[in-house]
């Protein structure tokens, strides 16, 4: 069943079209919460949040031709992701970074910002 089809269930109250939905992104998502909140704790709160919003859209009947997904800074990768994974969903960033390094840092952008900016590191 692929995500139009699930997403159709969610509308309809299935919840176990919402647990699929779930475990089919849940890695993804954490580990993109993770990078940006550089702990574990805020990266399942982020993530949880994630899932909790996408999920009442599904449920309030969205158009996923509505939706959009915008960023401030992005890496080629993440933006392959999001497409790979949504492919009816636009992406737009307001700066595109060359790649991401062995620690998930947008190189040659931000580095460790998030980490000195929350004091993580």
């Amino acid at each position: 069943m692929d995500e139009t089809q699930l997403i159709a269930r969610v509308r309809a109250g299935d919840s176990a079209a919402e647990r699929s939905l779930y475990d089919a992104h849940v890695d993804r998502v954490y580990r993109l919460a993770f990078r940006l909140a550089g702990d574990d704790t805020l990266a399942q709160d982020f993530t949880q949040e994630t899932f909790i919003r996408v999920s009442a859209l599904a449920r309030a009947g969205a158009p996923l031709q509505r939706i959009r997904f915008m960023c401030l800074v992005s890496a080629p990768e993440g933006v392959k992701a999001m497409l790979a994974a949504h492919p009816t969903v636009p992406v737009y960033t307001a700066s595109l970074d060359r790649e991401l390094n062995s620690k998930g840092y947008i190189l040659p952008g931000l580095g460790d910002a998030g980490d000195r900016l929350f004091g993580t590191r």
